[in-house]
């Protein structure tokens, strides 16, 4: 329906997330594959950072530190946008 025309897909792991604002579909996208990766499967599909740093066999201080830098880049590019 209306879905496919007010938001885009973002795929994580097989599953569509979608993403109703474009701006933040953009920043997304923005992101590298793994800030994307670690931040989507945290926080929509709730996978623990224990078990995203086992599933990327790195630390969970990295998976910290991947999701926070997300995060940063997406605030920053919000920001930006919202000042145009």
């Amino acid at each position: 329906g209306y879905e496919a025309v007010l938001c885009q897909y973002i795929e994580v792991k097989e599953t569509l997330i979608p993403v109703f604002n474009p701006n933040l579909a953009a920043a997304l996208q923005s992101l590298t594959e793994l800030q994307r990766l670690v931040l989507l499967e945290h926080v929509c599909l709730d996978v623990s950072l224990k078990d995203i740093s086992r599933e990327l066999n790195i630390s969970e201080r990295m998976v910290r530190k991947h999701k926070h830098n997300a995060i940063e880049s997406i605030r920053r590019r919000m920001q930006k946008d919202e000042e145009v």
